[in-house]
């Protein structure tokens, strides 16, 4: 029988093998298609594999990212003063 840190390499053995394969299989695909090399258009086909992302994969790059507003220095006071409460709140009750 064998033990379980066998088992680990026996795995780690087999996890380096694949990722060789893949690489080898990353080269022929990137081979035969180059455009594939600009990450931008690799990501917009692997997030959205249908038909239409392979499509207009420049439409889906142009989409601008969502940002977050800031807080105002008033909001993050507000948020301060909450979250001590907060935190004494569950001192207190863990003592």
């Amino acid at each position: 029988m064998t033990s379980t840190k066998q088992l680990r390499e026996f795995a780690r053995v087999g996890a380096a093998i694949r990722l060789n394969a893949l690489a080898e299989e990353t080269k022929r695909i990137l081979a035969v298609f180059p455009d594939l090399r600009d990450s931008k258009r690799r990501q917009a086909l692997v997030k959205g594999t249908t038909v239409q992302a392979v499509q207009e994969p420049v439409a889906m790059m142009d989409k601008p990212k969502r940002r977050r507003r800031k807080l105002t220095p008033a909001e993050r006071k507000n948020i301060s003063a909450r979250m001590k409460v907060y935190w004494a709140e569950r001192k207190r009750r863990a003592s």
